[in-house]
């Protein structure tokens, strides 16, 4: 299935989200269902834009992985990663702190963190307040997970969540950008764009519909 990227309500937030909270070095957290174009929009922003660093959570990942993970994807490997997990987590900062050019750290499919990660996270916040903009973005669990470890008063999750500027979540598809989803796929029967919305709950679902019926259309001739 392929990526189509059409100016939606949950594009142009995200697009918006991420610009502010990289140009005042905030730190946001986007909540979205699967399928509201959380990582096409986050993905799309990373290509347009220097000095932005996007990675993925994975469940499998532990602490040291995910925070080498971040030196890679800003070109750092091999032999000029720190031997230690402080030493990553120093070395992020510095390299984030370096000049006054100000930067972006999105890091996507949030809802993977252990515990674990968010408290290391939020020694990286602090250190690289003044630099950089974090973005998390997660599914609904991601944000209820963290307000149970905060109210648990689990080490560094009530810091870090008091750190969080803003709370982002995002809206179910339109019946106008379900239209100009399945019109960009080349569907244009309307009676069939309706049945598509009406039976579709995220942007995934009607890409995977629409382009569906398309195919059986031209089978159909």
């Amino acid at each position: 299935m392929s990526n189509y990227i059409i100016g939606t309500s949950n594009f142009n937030t995200i697009k918006d989200l991420c610009s502010d909270t990289m140009n005042h070095s905030k730190m946001t957290a986007i909540i979205g269902y699967p399928g509201a174009g959380k990582t096409t929009a986050l993905e799309w922003f990373t290509s347009e834009h220097e000095f932005v660093y996007y990675l993925k959570v994975e469940p499998s990942m532990s602490a040291r992985q995910f925070y080498t993970k971040i030196l890679n994807v800003m070109g750092i490997e091999g032999k000029h990663l720190g031997n230690t997990l402080h030493d990553l987590i120093n070395d992020i900062a510095f390299r984030l702190n370096y000049n006054p050019i100000k930067k972006l750290l999105i890091v996507d499919e949030a809802g993977k963190f252990k515990m674990k990660f968010l408290e290391y996270l939020h020694e990286i916040r602090d250190k690289t307040d003044k630099s950089t903009g974090i973005v998390l973005a997660g599914p609904e669990y991601f944000h209820e997970n963290l307000k149970k470890w905060k109210n648990k008063g689990i080490i560094g999750v009530p810091e870090l969540y008091r750190r969080i500027n803003h709370w982002e979540y995002l809206s179910p598809p339109t019946i106008t950008e379900t239209r100009k989803l399945c019109e960009m796929i080349g569907l244009t029967d309307e009676h069939v764009i309706k049945e598509i919305h009406n039976t579709s709950e995220n942007f995934s679902e009607i890409t995977y519909k629409a382009e569906n019926e398309l195919i059986n259309q031209k089978k159909m001739k």
